[in-house]
């Protein structure tokens, strides 16, 4: 039996219903560290992503469940979410629809973001502070010459040549 043809709509609105009747997918909590946040000021929806390891989920929470928060978790943080896996039928991705959000503390990943910025902080203010380092202000990092990289048979090479 050849295989049928359907629209992309089609395919989208049936993936949609699978999900939606799946009860195990129909209320999950899942724990991942928050990134990506976004606030919708004139829907008051929040857009955001949680990851772990190298796998990410894309999640929305309507901001009728938003409005239920006391606040919302920073990025960064270990988050565990309790929502529905659902498709977003435009663009045929999946998303975590959240009923509720709870913050469970500072993600790996943002300590070490901390860790390696405080590194890098530290280590800029000891070259800075060291003997053979001449700072002489923001003018000393500025290049003394310039000079354009073109073919001199370009077209354009002959407009900036003086």
């Amino acid at each position: 039996m050849p295989a049928q043809i359907i629209k992309v709509s089609q395919l989208n609105r049936y993936v949609r219903a699978q999900l939606e009747e799946n009860t195990l997918l129909g209320d999950l909590l899942v724990k991942g560290e928050l990134t990506s946040v976004s606030w919708r000021s004139s829907s008051g929806h929040f857009y955001f992503t949680i990851s772990e390891g190298g796998a990410s989920l894309h999640c929305v929470m309507f901001a009728r469940y938003a409005e239920r928060l006391p606040s919302f978790p920073e990025e960064g943080s270990t988050v565990i979410v309790r929502g529905a896996v659902t498709l977003y039928e435009r663009d045929g991705q999946y998303q975590l629809s959240a009923y509720d959000i709870q913050n469970m503390g500072q993600g790996s990943g943002s300590a070490d973001y901390t860790a390696l910025r405080q590194k890098l902080r530290d280590s800029f203010l000891q070259s800075a502070n060291a003997k053979h380092l001449s700072f002489r202000g923001p003018l000393a990092l500025l290049p003394l010459q310039k000079a354009p990289l073109c073919r001199i048979s370009s077209p354009g090479c002959s407009d900036i040549m003086i």
